[in-house]
C-alpha cells in the first residue's frame, strides 16, 4: 500500500503537470480543425475569385498561414493576426491594400468553412472546402 503522503504528493504532481500543459493541449485542439489546405471562392462587390488557404503550425505550435489568389497573381501571401475564438478563425492578409479581414467557421464535418470578408469598406463572403 502507498503511504497517504506519498499518494497525495503523486496526485499533486500529476495535477500540476496537467495544469501546466492543458492550455497548450486545448489550444492545439482549437487549431486542429483549421490545419491543412482549403480551396474555395471569395465573393465581394459582385466579383468571385478562387482562392486557397494553407494553415500549418510553426515550431512554437502557433498557427500560421498563406493565401493564393491565382486571378490576382498572388501565391504564398502571408496571413497575419490569425486568431481562433469559439470555433471561428479570423485573419488578415499581410500588407494587402484595404486591410482585408476574414472570419470563418467550419461546419460540423470540419470539411467545409464559410465566412465573411471585409475590405475597403465592402462586405463579402467566402466558402471553402478542405482539399
Amino acid at each position: 500500500m502507498i503511504p497517504r503522503t506519498t499518494f497525495q504528493s503523486y496526485v499533486l504532481v500529476t495535477l500540476a503537470i496537467f495544469a501546466a500543459f492543458s492550455p497548450a493541449l486545448f489550444a492545439v485542439q482549437e487549431i486542429k480543425p483549421f490545419l491543412g489546405d482549403w480551396a474555395g471562392k471569395i465573393s465581394i462587390a459582385g466579383i468571385e475569385l478562387d482562392f486557397t488557404l494553407h494553415f500549418t503550425l510553426n515550431s512554437e505550435k502557433a498557427i500560421i498561414g498563406t493565401i493564393d489568389v491565382p486571378a490576382q497573381g498572388a501565391a504564398g501571401i502571408s496571413l497575419a493576426d490569425i486568431k481562433i475564438e469559439a470555433k471561428t478563425i479570423s485573419f488578415t492578409i499581410a500588407g494587402a491594400p484595404g486591410d482585408p479581414l476574414f472570419k470563418g467557421t467550419p461546419d460540423e464535418s470540419g470539411k467545409k468553412m464559410t465566412g465573411t470578408l471585409a475590405q475597403s469598406g465592402l462586405e463579402g463572403t467566402f466558402a471553402a472546402e478542405k482539399v
